[in-house]
């Protein structure tokens, strides 16, 4: 199947695969781009509180503190869930581990460390503030990434009706090392589902 995408006067043919259509939040898919924060947050939040029914252990931190806690209702009511083991992050700063708008997953923790990349890091407030979740994040963020794993392209619909659109199609589209690697969810369900705000922000 071809797709047609416009890029100022330069026609650019994408081949996408058949099955490239599948259900919204597919728990078996990692790594999801959206157009705006707010399905991006959504989906972190769906995701997240999926994957913490599996690992149960959760970093939450409340602005000021921080914590380990066995699950999300051992969390203060006013904190917020960072993460999980596994937990995807991007980074919104450069930082010791990695540098600004790098994904990277979390190995393990403990209140007082955080293993990224076989290398455990002091856990202090600076490392909240430089994170958040990444199983989502926006197609504006991940110019210039790649991704070596399944991913799902969110909001086609709303997308397709910008003027920039064939552009953010032609990133969203492109960031995988295989173009098999891509799937679209065939109605973006991100606004009709309200999940718990768990992630203090999206990506």
């Amino acid at each position: 199947v071809g797709l047609d995408l416009s890029i100022g006067v330069e026609q650019r043919k994408v081949k996408i695969p058949a099955i490239i259509k599948q259900a919204c939040f597919d728990q078996s898919i990692k790594r999801h781009l959206t157009y705006t924060n707010a399905c991006a947050r959504t989906v972190n939040d769906v995701i997240l509180k999926a994957e913490i029914r599996r690992q149960r252990t959760v970093l939450w931190c409340d602005g000021c503190k921080w914590g380990v806690a066995s699950g999300i209702q051992k969390a203060p009511k006013n904190a917020y869930i960072a993460l999980t083991k596994r937990t995807p992050i991007v980074l919104l700063q450069n930082t010791p581990y990695a540098s600004k708008n790098s994904i990277v997953e979390i190995e393990s923790f403990t209140p007082s460390h955080v293993k990224i990349d076989g290398i455990n890091m002091p856990l202090d407030i600076s490392f909240f503030h430089a994170m958040q979740a990444a199983y989502a994040i926006t197609i504006h963020r991940s110019q210039g990434m790649t991704i070596n794993q399944r991913y799902q392209l969110h909001e086609i619909e709303k997308i397709k009706k910008l003027a920039i659109g064939p552009e953010l199609l032609y990133v969203g589209l492109t960031r995988g090392t295989h173009l098999h690697f891509v799937s679209v969810c065939e109605s973006c369900a991100c606004y009709k589902k309200k999940p718990r705000q768990l992630t203090s922000q999206s990506a």
